[in-house]
């Protein structure tokens, strides 16, 4: 170990003793000026100890980085003269990896509880109640007042999903299934699986373009299986459109009258005020044992991070309480301490007014952003699925004179009439032709599209879900969607619309043109070709018999 840069400690803190002995040296009123610079940046580590929440305003970056070094010297690992002697004493051979990390190396909590004390760490423990009580004052000031406590977690938000279900398995030892209403992003569904659990997976139900909360379906599957069987609904705000954040109030009131847990994925829900006043009157009305969110998505820090809150009133408050300190405790041996510390000085230089300047102008991108490509998407024939009820995704159509839809209001035309995945007579588009579309935008610099193709099949770990990505098994259209998140600026959904009307020419001339050429002059329609079933498919979703439950489109 290069102990010379590996074993350097932060600079000694200017005490009153040390500045009197300077001004031995300097001008008395330099240094006095000085000493007052220090006391102030003090001050604000003070006001941050007695008050434990976020500042008004953020701090600067000096600031910060004495904060850091302040609380590192705490660390043993850092002490002048300290002889460690055991397994883990915080060595770190490179330099750069030190100071990426400000020496804070012996991880945070003790093994066996990530809240815990860690006595060669006083820093690193401080610096995790820190960014708890930060996390905690963020969530409520974000919409949700009532919550009591927050734990933030060095692992990202499906992980995190999956060791809440842990955690509350040592509640609740009998029950073994998961009710949860569609989501098609594999995270929850996979932290089920983790988990050792049985999802039931309840489709959501088309109400126009929106996909909303099947709350009767769920209440059905509750009521065939018994409350005592249910280890929890997971249910979710934030997702891609059209669909819906789900219904968590009346989801709430469900879970309190049967006596069963409420888990709410709220992954990138902190930047919306209507999902986070949501959530607050589910928790006052209801049953919320715990809400999970990101820190990235969030908070605009590296991926790896996340809050678990617990609402400290309503009627479940006592149940969520408990789970929080489940949680803690569950967690295998000491935990990283980077990811903490990301959102823990990202809180400080953010602050309150910070924090809340960013969600207001997410909030007016968003319809900035509708407006901009809802004008795109006009004038090529497409539109805006309306989902009013998702404050933060939009979905637009794709395909307008390609896409003629034959069947049942909310079902496509059958795609396997002429085997190929055709329709008898028509030319069609396969679904790699429409997510090529995507490929296109990302070849031109635009990030985070997702096309949607609502025949393709998806196996996860056995289970096939029909229509993955649309939520539903049959959606009506093809479509794409794009999002209004924190941190995004005007500038790049201009650009972002440009090019996406570049696309959308390229797409109607690799397309359009060639239909109707090959179609003379009766008009040509397409539909999606279905996607090859992935290894497995029908057959691996029949063999698995129980593994998941639920109607439409899961097998």
């Amino acid at each position: 170990v290069c102990s010379s840069e590996a074993r350097e400690t932060p600079e000694p803190v200017m005490n009153a003793a040390n500045f009197a002995l300077a001004e031995q040296l300097v001008n008395p009123q330099y240094i006095r000026q000085g000493a007052q610079a220090r006391h102030a940046r003090e001050s604000l580590l003070a006001s941050l100890l007695a008050q434990r929440r976020l500042p008004d305003s953020g701090w600067d970056e000096l600031s910060i980085d004495l904060a850091l070094h302040e609380l590192a010297s705490m660390d043993s690992n850092n002490f002048l003269g300290n002889a460690g002697v055991g397994e883990r004493e915080g060595r770190v051979f490179c330099p750069l990896v030190a100071r990426r990390h400000y020496r804070l190396a012996h991880g945070i909590g003790r093994s066996g509880d990530i809240a815990e004390t860690q006595p060669k760490a006083a820093g690193s423990s401080l610096l995790l109640k820190l960014a708890n009580a930060l996390a905690l004052d963020l969530l409520r000031r974000a919409g949700a007042p009532s919550l009591g406590g927050a734990l933030v977690l060095p692992l990202a938000t499906g992980m995190s999903i999956s060791l809440v279900l842990l955690a509350m398995r040592k509640l609740r030892p009998a029950a073994t299934h998961v009710l949860w209403p569609r989501l098609d992003q594999k995270a929850c569904l996979k932290a089920i699986l983790l988990a050792g659990l049985t999802p039931v997976i309840i489709p959501g139900r088309l109400c126009g373009d929106q996909i909303e909360t099947d709350v009767e379906a769920l209440k059905a599957h509750l009521t065939e299986l018994g409350a005592e069987r249910v280890l929890c609904v997971l249910s979710s705000t934030s997702c891609f459109a059209p669909r819906a954040s789900d219904k968590v109030l009346a989801l709430a009131r469900l879970c309190q009258f049967e006596g069963v847990p409420h888990v709410v994925n709220n992954a990138y829900g902190v930047q919306s005020r209507m999902l986070m006043k949501a959530l607050e009157a589910a928790a006052q009305n209801g049953r919320v044992d715990a809400v999970i969110q990101s820190t990235d998505k969030n908070l605009l820090v590296p991926v790896g991070g996340a809050i678990v809150a617990a609402f400290g009133r309503g009627p479940g408050a006592v149940h969520s309480k408990a789970l929080l300190a489940a949680v803690a405790s569950s967690y295998a041996g000491r935990a990283s301490a980077a990811p903490i510390v990301d959102a823990f000085v990202t809180m400080l230089y953010m602050g309150a007014q910070g924090y809340a300047k960013l969600v207001a102008e997410r909030e007016a991108n968003m319809q900035f952003l509708a407006e901009a490509v809802g004008k795109v998407a006009e004038a090529h024939g497409e539109r805006l699925l309306v989902s009013a009820a998702n404050p933060i995704s939009i979905a637009v159509t794709l395909g307008g004179c390609l896409c003629q839809l034959t069947g049942p209001p909310g079902q496509l035309a059958d795609p396997g009439a002429a085997g190929d995945g055709a329709v008898t007579g028509v030319a069609a588009l396969r679904a790699s032709e429409y997510t090529a579309f995507g490929a296109q935008l990302f070849k031109r610099l635009c990030s985070g599209t997702r096309v949607v193709v609502p025949t393709e099949r998806k196996t996860i770990d056995g289970i096939l879900i029909i229509g993955f990505g649309a939520h539903v098994p049959a959606y009506p259209h093809v479509y794409f969607t794009v999002a209004a998140a924190l941190g995004q600026t005007r500038d790049e959904i201009n650009v972002f619309a440009r090019r996406l009307d570049a696309v959308f020419r390229e797409f109607e001339k690799a397309h359009v043109h060639r239909a109707l050429r090959a179609a003379g002059t009766v008009p040509v329609c397409f539909v999606a070709a279905p996607a090859a079933a992935e290894s497995g498919g029908d057959a691996a979703g029949e063999q698995n018999g129980d593994r998941a439950r639920g109607p439409g489109g899961i097998a």
